[in-house]
């Protein structure tokens, strides 16, 4: 019996439909969808992204303590004070100030009072982070009964660079730490402005050096700048690929930092298997003086299915998207970092069977508003994102069309035990406010390199789910790694089930410097969630910088 394309087709979207209803077996648009490959290879630049940025290391903001404080010879004579002045401040109150004096005046007092006296003024300096400011008791004569205590805070006298930037401006740091010469130098501020920069610039980082100037009450600055490289980029390969669209991946990623110079990125990456081609461009352009920045990113997916019982019907896909958004720090200290972001997306696939018959043409516009909180205290960090997304959908096929709400959330936390011992943690999860007739491309996806490892990519699908891995890692010889990991999903209320899956694996890492990072790992699938599903998976990934 030859089936005509119309009818192969009606058939072939009967089982789609069918597949979407039964998360619980693989669904026919995790083989043929193009928008969810490139789905599965955004989301592992992610999970690379986040585990090198809670491996950045931020340079020291300020360098050069504190002055000592002035000590008095405590030769245990004693003296009657009725007052003691203070000059006037730019960081103490006046009424503070008068609060520690009244503890002195009107009674026999030492030197080791006045001693007292200054460590507490100090300490207010201190606890306010101004490092370039004390109180002092000059020589003086008490026999009137009145004590000056003179607060020395110091004016800044000079700046100067112990490294020039070159691939940005001077000016670039300046507007981020703006300081005038003459002016009382304000540390806290200092501190806070160098650690912004450096907390929220994936680029350049700032250190500043304390040094005493040449006239007395004044303080020289001395930065030094740590800059990016200019280019870098990296030759890849791995197994992470679909087995329907070829499951060994060779490519290339790279970044190119301030192509304008003004501090912005432009990054990317290509990979191609026997049956997919991806490819990823994106620009990040920094607008203000808190390292706000808009982002610009546009990504492609092609694929043809070369495996498997789909193999003969010619299938072929392409998913694009553009995207548009701004990021921005809102709020930090020493330890915690908010950052807010907004974006809007537009993407379009489209797929075909036997060269031309349509089986599937879908466009989606995503809204998302996004807030994250970053924690980072060696030898902790934990990073929490949640975010809102409003996607509008089409099925030109189908005729069929929508409106989605969905809320993610992705936590990921890292723990360094000493030099050779770290542990890390994730999370993710979603919600989608609707349970039937979700979008393929809007399902939670489990199982993949950046998943539940050991099961294929969207080996689950399902519009609420949560997946959760745990890793140890061992550095037990120079370059080498060993690690274990645990990993679980759940695809959550389909049809009245909660399907999950579980697995445990080894890994081994060799790194070569900064040229070669080679890493193995297997994990061994415990739950069977499909006909002939493999024990477990083997992934190998191979990175070379060729310089």
């Amino acid at each position: 019996m030859r089936w005509s394309a119309g009818a192969l087709t009606a058939l072939l979207a009967a089982a789609v439909l069918a597949g979407v209803a039964r998360a619980g077996t693989a669904p026919p648009p995790s083989v043929y969808d193009p928008s969810l490959e490139r789905q599965r290879q955004a989301e592992q630049e992610r999970d690379s992204e986040q585990r090198e940025r809670a491996g950045r290391t931020e340079v020291p903001a300020l360098r050069g303590g504190a002055p000592e404080d002035q000590k008095l010879p405590e030769d245990g004579r004693r003296f009657r004070l009725e007052n003691i002045r203070f000059n006037s401040s730019s960081f103490l109150d006046a009424d503070t100030l008068e609060g520690i004096a009244q503890d002195y005046v009107g009674r026999p007092v030492t030197f080791a009072d006045l001693n007292e006296l200054l460590r507490r003024v100090n300490a207010l300096y201190e606890r306010r982070d101004l490092l370039t400011a004390r109180a002092i008791i000059p020589s003086q004569s008490v026999a009137d009964g009145t004590l000056r205590v003179v607060l020395v805070e110091a004016r800044l006298e000079a700046v100067e660079w112990q490294t020039s930037p070159e691939t940005v401006p001077r000016s670039f740091f300046t507007e981020r730490v703006p300081l005038e010469t003459g002016e009382v130098l304000d540390t806290s501020r200092l501190l806070a402005d160098i650690r912004r920069l450096n907390a929220t610039t994936p680029g350049p980082q700032l250190s500043a050096d304390l040094a005493a100037g040449e006239s007395f009450g004044t303080t020289r600055l001395r930065y030094k700048v740590y800059e990016p490289e200019p280019f870098v980029w990296r030759v890849l390969a791995n197994n992470y690929g679909s087995e329907n669209s070829g499951t060994y991946q060779v490519g290339m990623s790279g970044a190119w930092f301030s192509p304008t110079g003004h501090a912005d990125t432009l990054s990317g990456t290509v990979l191609k298997s026997r049956g997919t081609t991806y490819g990823n461009l994106r620009y990040r352009f920094p607008v203000n003086r808190y390292n706000g920045a808009v982002y610009a990113s546009a990504s492609r997916n092609a694929l043809s299915i070369i495996r498997g019982p789909f193999e003969d019907l010619d299938i072929e896909g392409t998913s694009s998207v553009l995207e548009l958004g701004f990021e921005q720090p809102w709020w930090l200290d020493r330890r915690w970092l908010a950052t807010g972001r907004a974006g809007y997306e537009f993407s379009r696939s489209e797929t075909t069977l036997e060269g031309d018959v349509p089986l599937s043409e879908t466009r989606d516009g995503t809204a998302t508003l996004a807030g994250s909180v970053e924690y980072r205290n060696a030898p902790w960090y934990a990073r929490y994102e949640q975010r809102l997304l409003y996607t509008t959908h089409r099925n030109d096929t189908t005729g069929r069309s929508g409106q989605y709400q969905r809320l993610q959330g992705d936590f990921f936390t890292r723990w360094q035990a000493g030099e050779d011992y770290r542990l890390v943690g994730r999370f993710g999860w979603q919600y989608a406010s609707a349970s039937d007739g979700l979008p393929s491309s809007l399902l939670y996806q489990l199982g993949g390199p950046s998943s539940v490892r050991g099961y294929d990519a969207g080996i689950l699908a399902a519009p609420h789910g949560l997946d959760l891995g745990l890793e140890a890692h061992w550095s037990f010889h120079p370059g080498w790694e060993a690690s274990l990991l645990a990993d679980y999903g759940q695809a959550v209320d389909i049809d009245g089930d909660n399907p999950s899956i579980y697995s445990l694996g080894v890994g081994l890492q060799y790194r070569l410097g900064r040229t070669l990072v080679a890493r193995a790992v297997y994990a061994h699938a415990f739950k069977k969630v499909v006909p002939r599903q493999d024990s477990g998976q083997l992934l190998l990934q191979l990175s070379w910088r060729p310089w």
